[in-house]
């Protein structure tokens, strides 16, 4: 509370306005990591430090030769941002080895072990390992062995030769034995997201006795994870013991361990009085088959199909997540009886991914008044007759189009040929226009006569402003035989004070308020972007389409079914800032692929850190969003602006008389609208 307090008070920016404002140009426009070369020479540590923020956005293995400048710059600030972006940086592997052996400041130290983790091969394990033994100085916080040991479960969840290994674990354990708790945490996320199916008899039972005499819930809650593999009776004991817990991400955890582990008892949680509890026993329910699954999750069904209340989001989240269970297990017969109108839209969309007859699918996607019910039919019509997706591209729905186009990305049909030039020549969606492109680059890759019409018309689309479209058609160009000039880059015209002004989002929703600070200084453009749609009254009456317990809730979709968007792209601004409880980052589906829709983190995610911009931070009502469930509406969204001019103070160069900035101008890109999730794995 303190940094925010003082991040009111004083600027948000250290290096000059106009450098700032031209680093932001280069990175947001994707531009090579040559035009970064000035910035990554100053005398100014903060100037390259900037840079090497901006270096690590760019995602690109050009920024390697800079990088290697800047991480042996004579100042700590300067190389803890570039240890930062080669974690984003492709190809890194050797030089971020290379660099945690020799780096003798902490802080450095800790964001080179951090970017192993991302970007380390299994040559990197030893180190990682000695790591974890590091204790800190007196009196200071733990920052090495905690870093070290996330760095060892972003490996595992990459698939890094090597893991998991007996010695890892066996490591990672004794960190369970440590006083300080970030230590702990750490070591019990990796041992998570090692999951190992076979362990010796002596490590299986630490384990188990390090999760069992855990006393923080976080710790123990990834512990209990860490136990989802291992089926046996003292996994079964220990999690009938933590079946009564009170802290309801615990419970949650040994439901989600249920299932894999086979633990029947999990059933008493399918009456917790947490619904997020209860969501997570049904879906372990359907995973073990020894029971009756059927008996146990129909009266979930039948409770929210008879449901009218709008107020009962739970009861329905619970029906859906209960389809989803039965028909994931295959013991969903007849998921038609679900489809009537009279059902609520959430379990007909629940259903709709089971539906097995593609006449059917073809029916809903192709009008059924529910979007969700649509697009749930699309992707379930790609999964169960690839060859009759294109049946959908006469939709009238831009994302049901995109969706059928995707799917003959992989499934070409040459039938469909004449319908997809068609789309992408007159769409005005990005989505659709990127997704059909990519479909006529696949069907079109042997064809030997191409038609001097739609060389024309990828020549227009070739200045499409969204960069992801101008891929596609790019790729779609280098088929065909036409070669393309250079496309004019779009300048951003943002006010960095305008940005900066913007401080709280008061979020009002069907459940209550809560709040929280916007990091503006970390992630400028997703503040505007953000702050910009609010006060809009874009966000005004759209609902929280997903909620995973203790994990995320996930709003900012206007059509409610996780598929749409504003319309534009804005780039990834990712930042050092961790993803601990209360935190707001940018959904995505794929890099620089944010538009509208956010999450709040409802526990920490240490998988999360480094992948997703992270613009904002809870200050108050984290039981408001604890109690939330898809369907909950969000009623408005209030920015609170504190004015610099008043204060005196400027991150900003002054427009120059005479010029406007016009707001639609100031879209950074336009862009397709899927943005995906946040991956929960």
């Amino acid at each position: 509370m303190i940094a925010l307090a003082l991040s009111l008070l004083l600027p948000a920016h250290a290096l000059s306005p106009a450098d700032h404002h031209q680093i932001l140009q280069i990175e947001s426009q994707r531009q090579p990591p040559l035009a970064l070369g000035g910035f990554v020479r100053s005398e100014d540590a903060a100037t390259r430090a900037r840079a090497a923020r901006a270096l690590g956005r760019l995602r690109d293995a050009g920024a390697l030769a800079p990088l290697r400048r800047l991480v042996v710059d004579e100042e700590a600030s300067v190389r803890r941002e570039a240890a930062f972006a080669l974690g984003q940086t492709p190809g890194s592997d050797r030089v971020l080895l290379t660099r945690a052996e020799a780096e003798t400041d902490r802080g450095v130290r800790v964001a080179l072990l951090e970017a192993l983790g991302k970007q380390g091969t299994g040559d990197a394990l030893p180190v990682l390992l000695a790591a974890l033994d590091t204790r800190p100085p007196a009196l200071r916080a733990p920052e090495i062995a905690p870093a070290a040991a996330i760095a060892v479960g972003r490996m595992a969840m990459r698939g890094v030769e090597g893991l998991p290994s007996d010695a890892a674990i066996d490591a990672l354990l004794l960190q369970l034995r440590r006083f300080d708790r970030p230590t702990r945490r750490a070591a019990a996320f990796a041992l998570y997201r090692l999951r190992p199916a076979e362990i010796p008899a002596p490590l299986r039972e630490r384990l188990i006795s390090g999760v069992r005499a855990e006393s923080d819930p976080v710790a123990q809650a990834f512990g209990v994870r860490a136990l989802g593999r291992l089926p046996g009776e003292q996994v079964a004991v220990l999690l009938a013991e933590l079946a009564t817990d009170p802290d309801a991400g615990v419970r949650t955890a040994v439901a989600r361990t249920a299932g894999g582990s086979g633990w029947e008892g999990v059933t008493t949680l399918l009456d917790d009085p947490v619904p997020g509890v209860r969501r997570a026993a049904i879906e372990a329910v359907g995973a073990i088959e020894a029971l009756d699954r059927v008996a146990l999750l129909t009266p979930h069904i039948e409770a929210g199909r008879v449901s009218r209340d709008p107020d009962e989001t739970s009861v329905r989240a619970e029906a859906a997540d209960a389809i989803g269970a039965l028909g994931g297990a295959g013991l969903l017969e007849k998921p038609d009886e679900l489809l009537a109108m009279a059902v609520p839209g959430a379990l007909r969309a629940a259903a709709t991914a089971w539906v097995r007859e593609p006449d059917e699918l073809i029916r809903l996607g192709m009008g059924d008044p529910e979007l969700a019910v649509q697009t749930t039919a699309a992707m379930r019509l790609c999964e169960v007759a690839p060859e009759s997706s294109g049946e959908l591209l006469g939709s009238t729905d831009p994302m049901v189009q995109a969706i059928a186009a995707e799917c003959l990305v992989e499934h070409p049909e040459a039938d469909t040929r004449e319908e997809l030039v068609e789309l992408f020549s007159e769409a005005s969606e990005p989505d659709v226009i990127r997704a059909t492109a990519l479909a006529l680059e696949a069907l079109l890759t042997n064809a030997r006569k191409i038609d001097a019409g739609l060389k024309t018309r990828v020549e227009a689309r070739a200045s499409h402003p969204d960069t992801n479209v101008r891929a596609a058609v790019g790729k779609l160009a280098d088929t065909i035989g036409v070669r393309l000039g250079e496309v004019e880059r779009r300048p951003l015209e943002v006010s960095l004070d305008q940005i900066a002004e913007a401080r709280i989002a008061v979020v009002h929703t069907s459940r209550g308020s809560f709040s929280f600070a916007l990091l503006s200084d970390e992630a400028p453009l997703t503040v505007w972007n953000f702050s910009t749609l609010a006060e809009s009254g874009y966000f005004d009456g759209i609902t929280t389409h997903r909620v995973v317990p203790d994990f995320v809730v996930q709003a900012g979709d206007p059509r409610g079914d996780g598929t749409g968007g504003p319309g534009w792209l804005i780039p990834d601004e990712i930042n050092p800032v961790r993803y601990d409880e209360g935190m707001v980052g940018m959904a995505l589906s794929g890099p620089d692929t944010g538009g509208s829709q956010w999450f709040v983190t409802l526990s920490p995610q240490p998988h999360l850190d480094g992948g997703y911009t992270v613009f904002g931070e809870v200050i108050s009502g984290m039981q408001v969003l604890r109690g939330m469930a898809p369907g909950d509406r969000i009623e408005r969204v209030v920015i609170e602006r504190i004015s610099l001019a008043m204060k005196g103070m400027s991150v900003d160069e002054p427009t120059p008389a005479g010029e406007e900035t016009d707001a639609d101008e100031s879209i950074p890109d336009e862009s397709a609208q899927d943005e995906g999730e946040v991956d929960e794995e």
